[in-house]
């Protein structure tokens, strides 16, 4: 739209908010976190009329999971970077997660009010001593109260116990058995 007295061109805010790449990546997103793959994401979306949807762009399979990737991309950021010091944390779980060929080792808070906080995932061949002492390490960074004890649910795997009980990092309290060793 231009301006009246000839001076240039004025922002649309509509225009500008539905062609803004954030709101079109946010709404990928939680279609895709809703189960709707990149091949079946044109089903997902509005009618909107043959004539529109022949014209249409950035609803192709490829452009969908850009979107896709760029928003988690942007969300996991946030997440392993948010300051964790306010929390108030009565547990920690800390487990190797498999992600194909990748592994995972992810830490998950439990607040005395029972809800669970994503605290941080490091990536790694093996739940091995060293993946485990730099993800608490940046928890910690982070600030993860680590001086007053807390109980720590972890798989039984050796490496996440030796790690925790000679890292100092946590005033490691006790681990929960492995399900097979539950009866």
């Amino acid at each position: 739209m231009r301006a009246a007295d000839g001076s240039g061109e004025l922002p649309v805010p509509t225009y500008e908010l539905f062609s803004s790449t954030e709101v079109l990546g946010r709404m990928a997103m939680q279609r895709m976190l809703a189960g709707l793959s990149t091949r079946r994401y044109p089903v997902g979306l509005e009618p909107v009329g043959q004539r529109v949807e022949q014209s249409a762009r950035s609803t192709s399979k490829s452009a969908v999971s850009r979107r896709f990737v760029a928003a988690t991309e942007t969300a996991l950021g946030e997440l392993l970077a948010a300051p964790l010091g306010e929390l108030d944390l009565v547990a920690l779980m800390i487990d190797g997660v498999h992600f194909g060929d990748h592994l995972c080792v992810v830490a998950l808070g439990i607040g005395i009010d029972g809800t669970k906080h994503p605290l941080g995932l490091a990536e790694g061949s093996t739940e091995n001593t060293s993946v485990v002492t730099d993800l608490l390490t940046r928890l910690r960074e982070r600030g993860l109260d680590t001086t007053r004890p807390i109980f720590v649910g972890i798989d039984g795997g050796k490496a996440l116990r030796s790690t925790l009980r000679f890292s100092g990092q946590i005033t490691f309290r006790g681990a929960c058995p492995p399900p097979s060793k539950l009866g």
